[in-house]
């Protein structure tokens, strides 16, 4: 079973293991002031092993969740390039999110370079469930050289939604992200971006972690990029 299908049984199984080590305790209690000693030490003991065992799966649990959840990274998107000539690629760029297809654009350069704005909450709100919100903000092409940097040709892409409905949807959650940062649930609001190099048919998998973007080749021509890059 994928643990994202029991993310609460870390409190539940302790909630009950608990609940039984209190019957067999207040069971001892009852039969102490019964005056039956032998059936008393029994429940007192047995319900206060019980309660301990309830403590130590809670414990472990929070430290298996804590984990989970603070190292917890999800797929946003995939990068597909093809070269068209000298140091110029077309980016295809297909989104997680079934309501954007996936939208190509020309570059320029021997890196491509991903940008979007993250909602970072604080550690506990990451516990307690909640993910780091993003947005893509843009895509560009850039040279490892300094001096092409300087004077070669620009290709930047906007990659906020076109869709003037998603538009305004993500509008108004980074204008209630900028209310609630002002709260103790956010950490911060900042700019994260990631950079991998450019070759005829790399692949890359966009991934979103709780503090940021992070890029992975996923198939030879990426990997092979990315062991020349330097």
């Amino acid at each position: 079973m994928p643990y994202q299908s029991w993310p609460y049984l870390w409190m539940v199984g302790p909630v009950l293991v608990g609940l039984t080590g209190l019957i067999v305790l207040t069971a001892g209690i009852d039969a102490l002031a019964r005056r039956r000693v032998f059936s008393a030490m029994g429940g007192i003991f047995g319900g206060g092993a019980v309660l301990a065992l309830a403590v130590a799966i809670l414990l472990l649990g929070l430290d298996v969740q804590t984990y989970h959840r603070l190292s917890f990274e999800r797929s946003i998107a995939t990068i597909d390039l093809r070269q068209t000539g000298d140091k110029a690629f077309d980016a295809t760029v297909a989104e997680a999110t079934a309501e954007q297809a996936p939208r190509t654009f020309a570059l320029t350069g021997d890196e491509w370079r991903i940008e979007a704005r993250v909602l970072k909450w604080k550690p506990w709100a990451n516990v307690l469930g909640l993910d780091a919100r993003y947005r893509l903000e843009r895509l560009a092409g850039e040279f490892t050289d300094q001096g092409e940097e300087q004077t070669g040709p620009r290709s930047i892409h906007d990659l906020r939604s076109p869709n003037p409905t998603g538009t305004a949807a993500a509008d108004q959650l980074w204008r209630l992200s900028s209310r609630l940062n002002e709260t103790h649930l956010i950490d911060t609001l900042y700019g994260s971006a990631t950079v991998m190099p450019m070759a005829d048919g790399a692949r890359y998998e966009l991934s979103m972690t709780q503090t940021g973007l992070l890029a992975r080749p996923v198939n030879e021509a990426a990997t092979k990029a990315v062991g020349r890059w330097h």
